[in-house]
């Protein structure tokens, strides 16, 4: 729950690289595409990027120019938010963050455990949820 991830993101607070979380995605209900189009959402994305999932193996230093993270949770039952936005369908994205610490702060902060962080790169034109690696 909540405070598992708060303990995990205390100790990790040190960790320089991420992992995809290629399989995370199935207890979300969300296909990759359709996760990609909420971020894009909140993300400023120049017109001439197109963007591909990042592999299920992926493995990245954390915080690279060009990157951004948002933190997004897949249930569809949000109210209103104080941060971040709720869509048509009830998803809640937050806002855009140029580090993996403060998207994975907002998603903590979310309180639903179904919530990731999503990772954005125009470097590499690639997006998909991330997990730090210990």
């Amino acid at each position: 729950g909540h405070s598992q991830w708060a303990e995990f993101c205390e100790a990790a607070l040190e960790f320089i690289s991420l992992h995809a979380l290629g399989e995370g995605l199935v207890h979300l209900g969300l296909k990759a595409g359709g996760l990609i189009m909420l971020v894009f959402d909140v993300v400023q994305i120049p017109g001439d990027v197109s963007f591909r999932a990042l592999e299920p193996d992926w493995e990245g230093p954390v915080d690279q120019n060009g990157e951004s993270y948002v933190a997004v949770c897949g249930r569809t039952d949000h109210a209103m938010q104080p941060d971040g936005v709720v869509t048509d369908d009830g998803y809640w994205v937050g806002p855009e963050r140029q580090s993996f610490r403060d998207a994975a702060a907002d998603r903590s902060r979310h309180h639903h455990t179904e919530a990731i962080v999503v990772r954005c790169s125009t470097a590499d034109s690639t997006c998909g949820p991330v997990w730090p690696l210990q």
